[in-house]
């Protein structure tokens, strides 16, 4: 990507943090944020997004550090697992992602981990460099990602979440 794209998607959830009310912490800030600002994400949640049906379960923290699991399942089938951390990583926080086939075998290399690094936390949203948690309600939750298309564009896909 380059760096006038990512620019650009690194600045829309911080325009979208300036333009809405509440309080937030920025990018700058982040280094500050605490797991305990995150805690509304602990739980179960279910719902409809990448052609199927998705499940996603946050840990509360221990020793420093969120642990998840994300399954995504199409007419009864499993598609691909996740396993994620939110933990500092490289002396910022970030949401830290292995992907799994179905038979568990991984889409990363071994020592290979995809990570997205924290752009800010505010009273209802979780924003990644390219993943956002949106609480909209305390048993409705909202995942944005965006994905690269492959002629090389950017696309939201959202993933409608209840508590279960």
């Amino acid at each position: 990507m380059t760096s006038i794209w990512r620019t650009i998607f690194r600045l829309i959830p911080i325009l979208a943090v300036i333009f809405t009310a509440g309080t937030a912490v920025m990018a700058d800030e982040t280094q500050n944020v605490s797991l305990d600002d995150l805690q509304w994400l602990v739980g179960q949640w279910k719902g409809e997004g990448l052609g199927g049906t998705c499940e996603e379960i946050w840990n509360p923290q221990s020793a420093g550090t969120m642990v998840g699991t994300f399954k995504m399942t199409k007419n009864d089938t499993v598609r691909f697992y996740e396993i994620m951390t939110i933990a500092p990583r490289e002396g910022q926080m970030a949401l830290n992602v292995k992907h799994f086939n179905s038979d568990l075998t991984g889409w990363e290399q071994k020592d290979e981990v995809i990570s997205f690094p924290l752009l800010y936390v505010s009273d209802n949203e979780i924003a990644f460099d390219g993943i956002v948690y949106r609480k909209l309600s305390k048993d409705s939750l909202q995942i944005v990602i965006k994905m690269k298309s492959k002629d090389g564009t950017f696309h939201e896909v959202l993933i409608d979440c209840k508590r279960f």
